[in-house]
């Protein structure tokens, strides 16, 4: 079973800076070698001390997001293997489910933009910046390749995280969308400390920055079982309502959930 972790996302926060660090040792060691100011052990030792730096980058940014996930994983299967107040399907049929699939899909990939904006803007500052930086190298009888190298190496960074991400986002969503097609209608899984779906992940019910304020039942078609979150941020706080869909025929059995939450004092009165 293929669980889909929140947290796990997150990771890039480490992997991009990791990444530039890595990214400036390497170009800083060929403009040693390019430019003969130093010797090949200089370039090595200079490679080598970027590469060290990138990888305490990468641990001490990654390492939170990876424990945070292997917890975020260890909820889950205990859910789902543990006491589940409710497991219901959120679609009435596999039919259902690949229908939303493709409709989410193509919905996604017509909202999908190529960065051409971002791309001329980094293209113009560039072209600006080099030449500022040139003729400032020139004047100063300093070597261009010193220069150059860096900031190539610089701006071509920029130019693949920005393109990069639009071929990432592109292929994560198609990606998803396979992924759904490959699987039966996913199932909500309940109990007094989250919620997982299937297709979405988990949610907390209390945590650092997130707290269930109501649970209440809404009579329709279809009935929902409603979850009311309240978040808390930096720079201010939100409300959140999270929707479940209750299959027909147990009706009776989300009313039980709902007041469950309150007679065992998960939710406050």
């Amino acid at each position: 079973m293929r669980l889909v972790i929140k947290n796990s996302r997150y990771l890039w926060f480490a992997l991009l800076p990791s990444s530039l660090i890595f990214f400036l040792g390497a170009a800083a060691a060929l403009t040693v070698l390019v430019t003969g100011i130093g010797s090949g052990e200089e370039a090595a030792l200079a490679f080598l001390v970027m590469t060290c730096i990138a990888l305490a980058v990468l641990i001490l940014v990654g390492g939170p997001y990876l424990f945070f996930s292997w917890l975020e994983r260890q909820r889950i299967l205990s859910l789902i293997n543990g006491e589940t107040w409710a497991c219901w399907p959120q679609y009435a049929s596999d039919a259902e489910w690949h229908a939303f699939a493709q409709q989410d899909y193509d919905a996604a990939i017509k909202r999908l933009r190529f960065p051409l904006l971002s791309v001329v803007l980094m293209v113009v500052l560039f072209t600006f910046i080099s030449g500022f930086v040139f003729n400032l190298a020139a004047s100063e009888g300093t070597n261009l390749l010193l220069v150059s190298i860096p900031l190539g190496a610089f701006f071509s960074f920029v130019l693949i995280v920005i393109m990069g991400g639009y071929v990432m986002e592109r292929g994560n969503i198609r990606r998803t969308y396979q992924r759904r097609l490959r699987t039966t209608a996913p199932l909500v899984y309940i109990n007094r400390g989250g919620l997982y779906h299937d297709d979405e992940g988990y949610q907390a019910f209390r945590g650092w920055n997130e707290e269930l304020i109501n649970v209440y039942v809404q009579e329709g078609q279809p009935t929902t079982l409603n979850f009311q979150m309240y978040f808390t941020q930096r720079y201010g706080a939100y409300h959140k309502t999270l929707s479940v869909r209750v299959p027909p025929g147990d009706e009776a059995e989300a009313h039980s959930v709902a007041q469950r939450f309150f007679a065992e004092k998960v939710v406050k009165r």
